[in-house]
């Protein structure tokens, strides 16, 4: 009974963090492909599709490590924000105006 409270519990954190991870993942993705001028489109957009699987890979191993119960829920819930957060404002701040 205790997993599915646990699992309740992520999915609400989740549900929370959603909106939020929406707008870190369009700043990944913005700051991958305008970070510089002179690299060709088709490699950056590669790496922009490499750096979203690894977003949506750790959003799902959080999430699967609060319903296992190894992280605390609410920890599970916040933690892409918690690390993708500070890194797309970095790269975001990186690009080239």
């Amino acid at each position: 009974e205790s997993t599915r409270l646990a699992a309740m519990a992520v999915l609400f954190h989740t549900r929370l963090t959603r909106p939020i991870l929406g707008m870190v993942l369009v700043l990944l993705g913005l700051s991958v492909i305008l970070r510089d001028q002179n690299r060709n489109v088709i490699i950056s957009s590669g790496m922009c599709l490499v750096l979203c699987g690894v977003f949506f890979a750790a959003c799902y191993t959080c999430k699967m490590s609060g319903d296992n119960e190894y992280l605390n829920p609410a920890l599970a819930g916040w933690m892409p924000v918690l690390v993708f957060g500070p890194y797309s404002l970095v790269l975001f701040d990186a690009v080239h105006t």
